[in-house]
Parts: structure tokens; C-alpha cells; sequence
């Protein structure tokens, strides 16, 4: 820890100290979508959504669709966007929106037994 100035009470983190926080939330993420025979999808294609496909495409991790409630186009970014009424029971999905949108969509994903990974639990979402 370090501190700086007059504040005692200020402590400034050393940046070593995020490191395993972010190794431990790329390490999850991975092994969720590693389990996953038929693919992960992204349930999203809004801010929260593309960027999820950035950090995993990133990570080398291919996803094999979006799923959206009301979709307004067949694919995004080569992936396709499937409508929620069209997908399998089981799935694995990624849920890629702030928590006021995932509570709108908790009903589906329990209807639909999907294992999910909310992605809010991992990065500051509002």
C-alpha cells in the first residue's frame, strides 16, 4: 500500500493488486465457456453485449450466436441474433446487459434451464 500527501487516511493500491482479481475473472469466464459443447451465446447485442464479444474474441474464445428478446437484424459481426422463442433449453449464455435488463429476462432464462454467466457479477455495470 502507498501513501501519498497529507491524507492518511488515502491509500492508493499498487497495481499488482488488481492483477489477480482480473486473472481470476478471465480464468471463469473462460472455463465457462469451455464447458459448453454446443457454444456460448451472448444474450445482448447492446454496449454491454459487443463489448463482451470484444474481450472474448480478445481471449481467442468464439462464440457461437447472440440471443435478443425483439431482434431488429439477423447477425452482427458475422454472428448470428436469434430470437429468444428460437433457442434450445440448456444453452450456455453469457447474459451481457446491467442487472435492471437481466432481472426483464430472469423468467426466460429460467424457463429455458440455460446456464448462465451473469457478466455484470464480473466488471462494474450500471
Amino acid at each position: 500500500n502507498v501513501k501519498r500527501g497529507d491524507e492518511p487516511d488515502t491509500v492508493l493500491k499498487e497495481p499488482s493488486y488488481f492483477v489477480p482479481r482480473e486473472v481470476e475473472c478471465e480464468r471463469n469466464i473462460r472455463l465457462f465457456c469451455d464447458s459448453s459443447a454446443r457454444g456460448v451465446y451472448i444474450y445482448g447485442t447492446g454496449v454491454y453485449g459487443q463489448a463482451t464479444l470484444e474481450l472474448l474474441e480478445l481471449w481467442g474464445v468464439r462464440i457461437a450466436g447472440f440471443i435478443e428478446s425483439n431482434p431488429v437484424a439477423a447477425e452482427y459481426k458475422n454472428y448470428p441474433i436469434c430470437k429468444v422463442d428460437d433457442i434450445a433449453n440448456g444453452l450456455c449464455v453469457i447474459v451481457a446487459m446491467d442487472y435492471k435488463n437481466t432481472l426483464s429476462v430472469s423468467e426466460f432464462i429460467r424457463e429455458k434451464k440455460l446456464n448462465v454467466l451473469y457478466i455484470w457479477r464480473y466488471f462494474l455495470i450500471i
